[in-house]
């Protein structure tokens, strides 16, 4: 069985200075401040936070071809 890849930290204010906030925090427009992503990702039907870090952040990097785009660039072991 292979050994379970490490927890993601993310660097919010590195992504603040050349994103629009509403690029991640979706579906939030009129709110007053942005929720975390946990907030809402994982609950009432709302995908979970893997699958949205996955589809949506990793498009991203894609797309933009730069940011970590493999596994173990995102997920380090302790």
């Amino acid at each position: 069985m292979p050994a379970r890849l490490g927890p993601v930290s993310f660097p919010h204010r590195r992504h603040q200075g050349f994103l629009e906030c509403q690029v991640c925090h979706h579906d939030r427009e009129g709110e007053a401040r942005p929720r975390a992503c946990r907030e809402c990702h994982g609950v009432g039907g709302v995908s979970t936070m893997k699958a949205a870090a996955h589809e949506r952040c990793r498009a991203c990097h894609v797309e933009r071809g730069r940011g970590p785009r493999k596994c173990t660039q995102c997920h380090r072991k302790g």
